[in-house]
């Protein structure tokens, strides 16, 4: 088989990981999402399109992960936990704006506008509707399309 047969079948397997082993890579990549989601609400930037365009393979590689040994997606409350819940509940009108603060600390003009209440419901239902999708299988177009929404 060649890498354009690879390429061509659809759907792509998905990465099957211990449970152990999804968190990390999950973990790993929570804080360059929700930096980058907290752009998209906060920055006006010429980089959005970058910043989606990134969003959309860290995002694609997560939805992509399946648990062994039965190779399924984790429930919705596996992907919240680590993508919202841990880096944001209970504190989250404090943790996101200490995010904002080091956005604006990296030279960003971080629009002065923006509701701190309205931003962390809106980082909160993004996190919500994207766990429910990878816990059902969700293809990339799909996140395209959350992420796109979002933005809106």
């Amino acid at each position: 088989m060649r890498i354009g047969d690879i390429l061509t079948r659809a759907p792509l397997e998905e990465m099957s990981y211990s449970r152990k082993k999804a968190e990390a890579v999950i973990t790993g990549l929570e804080k360059p999402v929700n930096d980058h989601l907290l752009k998209l609400l906060v920055v006006e930037s010429g980089e959005r399109e970058h910043w989606i365009v990134e969003l959309l393979e860290w995002l694609d590689e997560i939805a992509e992960i399946r648990l062994k040994p039965d190779h399924r997606p984790g429930p919705k409350s596996f992907y919240y936990r680590i993508m919202f819940d841990e880096p944001f509940g209970g504190a989250e009108t404090e943790n996101i704006t200490r995010r904002v603060r080091r956005i604006a600390r990296q030279g960003y003009a971080v629009r002065q506008e923006v509701d701190l209440g309205t931003m962390v419901e809106r980082l909160r239902s993004f996190h919500e509707v994207f766990a429910e999708a990878c816990s059902r299988g969700v293809s990339t177009e799909q996140i395209e399309a959350m992420i796109r929404s979002f933005v809106v």
